[in-house]
């Protein structure tokens, strides 16, 4: 069947009907802006340089032009020969309740042939509340069902039953290994620079490797190649700016952004007459930079250079129990790619980069202190290519090296006065073939496979501690070498123009693996390598959905329910600290099975005045080791039975908008002692089963106004006032018990106490652009 389709592409005689869309008012590139062709039904979108192409039979159409916030622009063609457009189109400036909302086509849900997917512009998160005067496009996007964030200070996202490290983080074609600012109380990206987001939650297409709960794939604005610009913030938190200049008109342009938090100052001001001494000894502060250059090679080859930076430092004491900590974590990455596009049917990608996370943690409590620095840091080199024969079928393939460097733990340990310490590096090589194909079968029916082949190698320098014998492990030296293939498959079966349904199915393999054995997910877990006594981590997942659209598009609805299957979970014996008091690390880790189901709903108004969305999930997530608990069941960490996430958004005028989020969840799962007994003079403790205890449930409250103070072709800006928790919630962000008394005289008292990070805040910023 495919030579057939293959061989009646060419029976025609076909044309390229290629163009450029832009704004008519400051001439900007429009990046996604959906271009629909009648007759025949095809749809396709424009690039980051807001260009777009299609091959279409000799004939007469209708092109039109949608894009957010702009009025739909038509024009006749007729193709009998190769034609290119150049379309400018206008911004709305009145009859406010006409505009549509949703960047997306308005039925994309329903004909999209992409499974448990979340495709976010910058501008859909204008539907929660800006805290701090700056749009978050992650934390919208784990707004989702499905999606769970981590809950008060944690970073971590966990996306149906996945833990935080099973998650690909791309920016730009960079992985980011922990993306977080303060926790995940700040946006991870600045707004001015991101483009768009795509989440993949259910299959996951074969040319992503490294992930085997989700894909973040996060698009960075192209700069423009013909007009300076500038805009930022000024707020009571921090600040930022970003500079979009042209250096050759027209052919190379940069951008270029920064941001730093001041809240020290912040914190001085609001908080300092808190009598909660644990507020008054803490101290965070966060920076970073992005910058995306564009040079247009040719007309039909470009190179884009990436690069991103970030650092953040947390700092906490208790005075009344004597313990000082200190955090720090920041990624580095660049990357490069040129993109070449030989015809509407065909182009490739050849890119490569280096990216590096790395994090430190310091602990002193009494007479014990510790340190503990991780690392791990990629060079890669990719190459794909694509191929559309017609709108009936296309395809993709690629090549992909991955070079890892992974230090998990470089620790010392001080009790009293003895000093423990370990230290362990692993060197790897990971190769990957990818091919995928996407059929439109009828009208009706849709069909993407997949397949990838990818090998996993951990070569020396490395020692390893067997049967009392260390083995060593010259450099490039093979250790262990893992292989596999990870297959993908899913299906979309339309049945009329509001109603579709959607399964999934797919095995996926990860070979790098994220430790974490707190309560909480923490920027400072450790990243491990698969070896000789760790295993890549197998996941299984189906996932079948029904979609309805209703009122020509208003209202979108959808009901998915999913089951995963996860072979050599990985987890630890004993808590982190107790790494430095081993010579061999992999004496403290285990690996199980894990299953997770869930049931998510989601309701969405999208045209209109008043927009919003409400999501829903019920899920329950479990783990089993034979090691723990006694081989039998518990809940995993992140386990959470109910997660509700309702927004809205209102355009009061041209100048007054405002926004609310509301945010439900059960409490995270923990393990805590349920007895104490003293043996010669230390303390024991009794715990519980594993995570049979929870946190309370948590829940919060934002609001955000927002006043445009000028809107012309020059200038712009806005005030925007929030209001994090309003009704100043107490989410806890992690337990720990403060021990007092005499032991000798067999007086021993333990209280167990809560940290709270961020009680109300408000917020006032002023936005500007020009």
């Amino acid at each position: 069947m495919f030579l057939l389709l293959f061989v009646a592409s060419f029976s025609q005689q076909k044309y390229e009907l290629a163009g450029i869309i832009k704004s008519l008012s400051d001439n900007s590139l429009l990046s996604g802006a959906n271009i629909f062709i009648q007759p025949g039904n095809y749809t396709t979108s424009t690039n980051a340089d807001g260009e777009f192409s299609i091959t279409l039979e000799k004939g007469n159409y209708t092109v039109d032009v949608s894009y957010m916030g702009f009025k739909t622009y038509t024009q006749s063609v007729s193709i009998n020969n190769n034609t290119k457009l150049q379309i400018s189109i206008s911004e709305f400036t009145h009859n406010i309740d006409d505009v549509v909302i949703n960047s997306e086509v308005s039925d994309r849900n329903i004909r999209s042939s992409e499974v448990g997917s979340v495709h976010l512009k910058a501008e859909d998160i204008s539907a929660i509340p800006i805290l701090f005067g700056e749009p978050d496009i992650i934390q919208t996007a784990k707004l989702m069902p499905g999606v769970q964030a981590g809950g008060e200070g944690n970073p971590g996202i966990f996306v149906r039953g996945g833990d935080a490290g099973q998650n690909l983080i791309l920016l730009d074609n960079m992985r980011l290994y922990n993306p977080s600012h303060l926790m995940g109380f700040f946006p991870v990206f600045n707004s001015s620079t991101v483009n768009s987001i795509k989440v993949y939650k259910g299959a996951i297409p074969a040319n992503y490797g490294g992930g085997s709960a989700s894909v973040f794939e996060i698009q960075q604005k192209t700069p423009d190649l013909h007009k300076f610009k500038v805009n930022g913030s000024l707020g009571f938190i921090h600040s930022d700016l970003t500079l979009e200049t042209p250096i050759i008109s027209g052919r190379c342009a940069l951008i270029i952004s920064a941001r730093r938090t001041y809240l020290e100052l912040y914190k001085a001001a609001f908080i300092n007459n808190s009598s909660d001494s644990r507020l008054l000894n803490s101290n965070y502060y966060f920076y970073d930079t992005n910058a995306k250059l564009i040079y247009k090679l040719t007309d039909k080859t470009r190179m884009y250079i990436t690069a991103y930076g970030g650092y953040d430092e947390y700092l906490f004491s208790d005075i009344s129990s004597n313990m000082e900590s200190k955090l720090n974590w920041g990624n580095t990455a660049m990357a490069f790619m040129f993109n070449h596009i030989q015809n509407p049917n065909f182009y490739f990608n050849i890119g490569g980069g280096y990216t590096k996370y790395s994090s430190n943690i310091n602990i002193s409590y009494y007479s014990y202190s510790a340190e503990i620095e991780s690392a791990i840091s990629d060079y890669n080199f990719n190459c794909d290519i694509s191929y559309n024969p017609n709108q009936l079928l296309s395809f993709k393939s690629g090549l992909q090296y991955l070079r890892h460097k992974i230090t998990p733990d470089n620790s010392e340990m001080v009790v009293d006065e003895i000093k423990f310490s370990d230290k362990n590096i692993f060197n790897t090589n990971e190769y990957s073939y990818f091919i995928s194909s996407d059929l439109n079968l009828n009208t009706r029916l849709n069909l993407t496979s997949g397949l990838r082949y990818t090998i996993y190698n951990h070569v020396g320098p490395y020692s390893f501690i067997e049967q009392s014998d260390t083995l060593q492990f010259a450099y490039n030296e093979n250790v262990k070498l893992y292989h596999g293939l990870s297959p993908t498959i899913s299906a979309t079966y339309i049945i009329n123009n509001q109603t579709s349904i959607k399964a999934s199915a797919s095995k996926t393999k990860q070979f790098v693996h994220l430790g974490s054995a707190g309560s909480v997910s923490f920027p400072t877990d450790m990243w491990l390598s698969s070896s000789r006594n760790i295993k890549p981590l197998n996941v299984s997942i189906a996932t079948l959905g029904f979609f309805r659209n209703y009122n020509y598009n208003m209202f979108e609805t959808s009901i998915e329910v999913y089951y995963k299957h996860t072979n050599n979970q990985l987890d630890f014996i004993n808590s982190t600290l107790d790494f430095v008091t081993t010579t061999d690390l992999n004496s403290n880790i285990i690996q199980g099975t894990g299953k997770s189901y869930g049931l998510e709903l989601y309701f969405k108004k999208q045209i209109g005045t008043f927009t919003g969305w409400c999501s829903y999930t019920l899920s329950r997530t479990t783990r089993s080791f034979s090691e723990i608990n006694y081989g039998k069941t518990f809940p995993a960490k992140y386990d959470r039975t109910h997660d509700l996430s309702v927004t809205g958004s209102v355009k009061i005028n041209k100048h007054w908008s405002a926004s609310a989020l509301f945010i439900f969840a059960t409490g995270n799962a923990m393990t805590l002692p349920i007895g104490r007994y003293i043996i010669q003079g230390n303390i024991a403790n009794v715990y519980s089963e594993p995570n049979k205890f929870r946190m309370p449930n948590y829940h919060r409250l934002d609001l955000s106004v927002n006043y445009k103070l000028i809107s012309g072709s020059r200038f712009e800006s806005d005030l925007n006032f929030s209001v994090y928790n309003v009704y100043n919630r107490h989410n806890i962000y992690f337990m720990y018990y403060n021990a007092s008394g005499d032991l000798d005289r067999y007086r021993f008292f333990v209280k167990p106490e809560s940290i709270s990070l961020f009680p109300v805040l408000p917020s006032l910023s002023w936005n500007f652009k020009f």
